[in-house]
Protein backbone atom coordinates (compact mmCIF):
# COMPACT_ATOMS: atom_id res chain seq x y z
CA UNK A 1 0.00 0.00 0.00
CA UNK A 2 2.53 2.27 0.66
CA UNK A 3 4.49 1.73 -2.44
CA UNK A 4 0.60 3.16 -4.16
CA UNK A 5 0.48 5.91 -1.80
CA UNK A 6 3.67 6.96 -2.85
CA UNK A 7 4.41 6.59 -6.38
CA UNK A 8 0.65 7.82 -6.92
CA UNK A 9 1.38 10.78 -4.55
CA UNK A 10 4.63 11.80 -5.72
CA UNK A 11 3.49 13.29 -9.02
CA UNK A 12 2.16 16.14 -6.97
CA UNK A 13 5.99 17.42 -6.27
CA UNK A 14 8.35 17.61 -9.10
CA UNK A 15 10.93 17.81 -7.34
CA UNK A 16 10.39 14.04 -5.99
CA UNK A 17 8.50 12.73 -8.94
CA UNK A 18 11.28 12.48 -11.10
CA UNK A 19 13.46 11.07 -8.62
CA UNK A 20 12.53 8.78 -6.61
CA UNK A 21 10.40 5.64 -6.80
CA UNK A 22 8.67 3.65 -4.18
CA UNK A 23 9.26 -0.25 -3.98
CA UNK A 24 7.52 -2.49 -2.13
CA UNK A 25 9.46 -6.04 -1.49
CA UNK A 26 9.47 -8.99 1.64
CA UNK A 27 11.31 -11.27 3.82
CA UNK A 28 8.62 -14.01 2.62
CA UNK A 29 6.64 -12.53 -0.21
CA UNK A 30 3.14 -14.69 -1.15
CA UNK A 31 2.14 -15.69 -4.25
CA UNK A 32 0.43 -12.31 -5.30
CA UNK A 33 -0.98 -9.02 -4.10
CA UNK A 34 -3.88 -9.48 -1.44
CA UNK A 35 -7.06 -8.46 -3.32
CA UNK A 36 -8.08 -7.15 -0.49
CA UNK A 37 -5.23 -4.63 -0.78
CA UNK A 38 -5.87 -3.92 -4.50
CA UNK A 39 -9.94 -3.32 -3.56
CA UNK A 40 -8.90 -0.68 -0.81
CA UNK A 41 -6.77 0.87 -3.39
CA UNK A 42 -9.30 1.43 -5.62
CA UNK A 43 -11.45 3.15 -3.50
CA UNK A 44 -9.09 5.72 -3.12
CA UNK A 45 -8.05 5.59 -7.07
CA UNK A 46 -4.95 4.26 -6.88
CA UNK A 47 -4.87 1.06 -9.26
CA UNK A 48 -2.43 -1.33 -8.37
CA UNK A 49 -2.81 -4.06 -11.15
CA UNK A 50 0.05 -3.51 -13.27
CA UNK A 51 1.70 -6.57 -12.83
CA UNK A 52 4.95 -4.81 -13.82
CA UNK A 53 5.14 -2.80 -10.67
CA UNK A 54 2.90 -4.38 -8.09
CA UNK A 55 3.80 -8.18 -7.63
CA UNK A 56 5.76 -9.79 -4.85
CA UNK A 57 9.07 -9.26 -4.49
CA UNK A 58 11.65 -10.77 -2.03
CA UNK A 59 14.67 -8.63 -0.56
CA UNK A 60 16.99 -11.07 -2.58
CA UNK A 61 14.78 -11.08 -6.39
CA UNK A 62 16.46 -10.29 -9.75
CA UNK A 63 14.10 -7.49 -9.92
CA UNK A 64 16.01 -5.63 -6.59
CA UNK A 65 19.51 -7.16 -7.72
CA UNK A 66 19.01 -5.10 -11.40
CA UNK A 67 17.91 -2.19 -9.25
CA UNK A 68 20.18 -1.73 -6.64
CA UNK A 69 22.72 0.34 -7.98
CA UNK A 70 20.10 2.91 -8.37
CA UNK A 71 19.02 2.14 -4.48
CA UNK A 72 19.92 4.91 -2.17
CA UNK A 73 17.53 4.40 0.85
CA UNK A 74 15.95 1.39 2.78
CA UNK A 75 12.82 1.45 4.97
CA UNK A 76 12.25 -2.05 7.01
CA UNK A 77 9.10 -2.88 8.91
CA UNK A 78 9.47 -6.18 10.15
CA UNK A 79 8.65 -7.98 13.89
CA UNK A 80 11.58 -9.67 15.87
CA UNK A 81 11.66 -12.56 13.49
CA UNK A 82 12.25 -10.49 10.11
CA UNK A 83 16.30 -12.31 8.92
CA UNK A 84 17.65 -9.61 6.73
CA UNK A 85 19.69 -11.21 3.42
CA UNK A 86 23.09 -10.55 3.39
CA UNK A 87 24.50 -7.85 1.33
Amino acid sequence: MSQGFFNHDKAAFPSVDGKYEAISVGTKPGESVNPQVVSAMREVGIDLTDPKVYFPKGMDSDFIRERQANIKRVIVACDDNCILPPK
